[in-house]
């Protein structure tokens, strides 16, 4: 193919692979189907537009894979305690409790201590739980779970002072267990808290906050059952200054999702386009032909044009005429002149034949020798014939 936009019309099979060149070139194929793509495309190369006898083939619509916005996961538990004191002070509850969020809590035997503007401000709103109410204190709950695999556990801690007397707040250790997997909290005495998770599934993120509190971020991976038991439990010293807990959340742990979605281009839009493409193929190809046409006419032309001159010559020659100059006839396909030379040199040796024969026709008159005028040499003596005086 040339530089340009091309078009190659196929009549027959397509036996070998074709090129398409630098431009826009559209390939059309007389004996083929739109269902015959597979089959021909392999050997049509850097071809923009193919055309069988049934249509142009248009490629499918683009699938896109778009990423979406990640799905909110599912909150599977919640506890704030708020439901628990109602006003300023502390209590214990014992037995089943249900908390804020209708969670039914286990407390055992110990219960759980639940405090309201005193010891600390809550993380959550105004209610708060100590897990060492005058002895350790253990809660737990069972949790349906999903058919996730992976669970995210939200806990905020604060260890409570409970002195010199109680090495400040080195009491305030504590146990987190869900599915039977255990994470130990461990506090010094200045409230530094130290993680430990023994288990290659869990994972724990520490982020200190701004109001004193700590929050405990624990995931849990290939969770392969429908129901677990968390259980949250004191395990410092009983001295009634326990780990403070408050905000509790257990959701699946959140990923990021993506779905395909099919780009749809609207019907009149494609029939627009391919009206465009169709009509530009049409005048491309007329434009062609035209030209074509317009180079056999001239070709046509210039050919009548030699036939009338060397008819034109012929008859010339034979009335003795002089002959026309027509070497702006006789150029072959490059510019080159063809037969000038020697149509100009046949013309000049006939005019001097002529002029010879009537100067020695003169000659007769004047006797002796005569100018060689139309000889084509000035000035030399051309010597009569012999028997001419």
């Amino acid at each position: 193919m040339g530089q340009g936009d091309d078009v190659v019309i196929l009549g027959g099979a397509l036996n070998s692979d074709m090129y398409g060149g630098a431009g826009i070139d559209t390939a059309i194929l007389n004996n083929y189907t739109i269902a015959d793509y597979e089959q021909v495309s392999s050997k049509l190369h850097s071809f923009e537009n193919i055309i069988f006898a049934d249509g142009k083939y248009e490629a499918p619509a683009p699938v896109v894979e778009a990423p979406v916005a990640p799905v909110a996961p599912i909150v599977l538990l919640e506890e704030s305690f708020e439901n628990l004191q109602t006003a300023k002070g502390w209590h214990v509850e014992k037995g089943e409790i249900v908390g804020d969020h209708g969670v039914v809590w286990d407390t055992h035997q110990n219960g759980l201590e639940v405090q309201s503007g005193i010891v600390a401000t809550s993380s959550d709103g105004i209610v708060h739980a100590e897990l060492d109410a005058h002895h350790n204190v253990s809660i737990s709950t069972t949790v349906a779970l999903t058919n996730s695999s992976a669970y995210t556990l939200s806990i905020d801690l604060q260890p409570r002072d409970g002195g010199n007397a109680h090495g400040n707040k080195d009491t305030s250790d504590v146990e987190i267990t869900f599915d039977g997997k255990v994470v130990s909290v461990d506090s010094d005495a200045k409230g530094n808290l130290t993680v430990n998770a023994n288990d290659n599934d869990v994972t724990v993120e520490t982020t200190t906050q701004d109001n004193g509190w700590t929050n405990l971020s624990i995931t849990y991976q290939n969770v392969d059952t429908q129901s677990a038991e968390l259980k949250i439990a004191g395990v410092g010293a009983d001295d009634s200054f326990g780990m403070l807990i408050d905000n509790i959340k257990l959701q699946e742990a959140p990923s990021a999702t993506s779905e395909v979605v099919e780009a749809v281009v609207p019907e009149a839009e494609v029939e627009t386009v391919v009206q465009a493409e169709v009509e530009e193929e049409v005048e491309t190809q007329t434009e062609t032909e035209t030209a074509v046409e317009t180079e056999t006419e001239t070709e046509v032309e210039t050919e009548i044009q030699l036939d009338l001159s060397f008819e034109n010559l012929a008859s010339q020659e034979d009335s003795n005429e002089s002959l026309p100059d027509f070497s702006e006839l006789l150029y072959d396909d490059e510019g080159d002149e063809l037969f000038v030379e020697e149509a100009t040199s046949n013309q000049e040796d006939t005019n001097q034949e002529d002029t010879a024969q009537s100067n020695i026709q003169e000659g007769n008159d004047e006797g002796g020798m005569v100018d060689g005028v139309g000889s084509g040499f000035e000035d030399e003596q051309i010597p009569l014939p012999d028997g001419i005086c």
